[in-house]
């Protein structure tokens, strides 16, 4: 385990982070997102799979998740992260959803991943931008199928596990964050 010096235990300077933070900083969205998906990979000890599963999510350190939100929360002028989007998911009543792909696709109307028709957007059709719909990124935990739709994955495990720990900010653990072995 890697102990960083206090003055570095916050999301700014952690060096597992700068690349995100330095696309962020820039407004580059689209490899910002990319990066996010990468130490997501990393951090679950799934990089070779290049997937999640939704079990895979109990792996990822709530610490690494606070930073991975605080930088987008604070990058995007609080348009973008998972606390944005959590506030979504609550709203459309994902977590005491009966159907969990109801609420997934109510989640997706919320944050402009679906078409007016229903249709969830293909990847080229995601807006990797400022004044994408707030709540539209990062998208980190989807897969692309042939078609080129989106198939979200996982997400009631996700924001279950997310609502239990508070990711507003990261606290001094996010000093001891490592990738696995």
């Amino acid at each position: 385990m890697s102990y960083l010096p206090k003055q570095e235990r916050d999301s700014g300077h952690n060096p597992l982070f700068t690349t995100l933070k330095n696309l962020l900083i820039l407004g580059q969205w689209e490899a910002a997102n990319q990066e996010t998906i990468t130490l997501m990979l990393q951090l679950a000890n799934r990089s070779e799979d290049g997937w999640l599963w939704p079990e895979d999510f109990s792996r990822l350190p709530r610490p690494a998740l606070k930073i991975l939100n605080q930088l987008w929360v604070q990058h995007s002028c609080g348009r973008f992260g998972f606390s944005v989007q959590q506030r979504f998911w609550q709203k459309v009543g994902g977590l005491q959803a009966d159907d969990p792909y109801l609420a997934e696709c109510r989640l997706g109307d919320a944050v402009g991943w679906r078409h007016l028709d229903g249709t969830w957007l293909t990847y080229s059709q995601i807006q990797f931008a400022a004044n994408a719909p707030r709540g539209h990124l990062p998208l980190a935990f989807a897969w692309w199928v042939e078609d080129g739709g989106i198939i979200l994955g996982g997400l009631g495990k996700f924001w279950q596990m997310v609502v239990e720990g508070d990711l507003a900010t990261p606290g001094p653990e996010a000093n001891v964050i490592e990738l696995p072995r």
